[in-house]
């Protein structure tokens, strides 16, 4: 840890104590769908896994993320100029395509349908929901268990 980097304890009921470091927190400036007024959230990666945490600085709500590229192959869609402008890119590779996990019978699922968005650079997320193609809201993780999570707190 940095000594000059700006960091603080966010205390989780599920999780414990954890340590946040500024550059982990994502502004949401239309929150998150039925989530709308939580706005800022604290991203936490899981060591020695894929997954990640999205946990709400200002409520106990949390999410299992993974990164996209580790959940599905050949997975694109157009982001149109509204959600360019919300995480300020200008560019496809400024973005950080993560996937909500969603546990169902001990089986994984991501949904497709509405990727979370990051922008790292400039610290901003969207849950940005696809329109234009027919992606499920439930995608079975190949060969995923639920014991891969467990560290998650699931």
């Amino acid at each position: 840890m940095a000594q000059n980097a700006q960091s603080f304890i966010l205390h989780s009921e599920i999780y414990g104590d954890l340590q946040i470091q500024e550059e982990q927190v994502y502004k949401f400036e239309k929150g998150i769908i039925g989530l709308q007024d939580i706005r800022r959230y604290a991203l936490i990666h899981l060591e020695n896994s894929p997954f990640a945490i999205l946990h709400a600085l200002d409520e106990q709500i949390s999410f299992i993320l993974i990164p996209a590229a580790d959940a599905v192959r050949d997975y694109a869609f157009h982001i149109d100029d509204e959600t360019t402008e919300l995480l300020k890119v200008e560019r496809p590779e400024e973005v950080v395509t993560m996937l909500v996990v969603n546990i169902i019978d001990d089986r994984l699922y991501v949904n497709l349908k509405a990727p979370i968005l990051l922008s790292p650079l400039h610290q901003a997320g969207v849950q940005f929901v696809i329109h234009n193609q027919d992606f499920p809201i439930r995608y079975p993780l190949p060969s995923a268990r639920k014991e891969g999570v467990t560290d998650a707190g699931s």
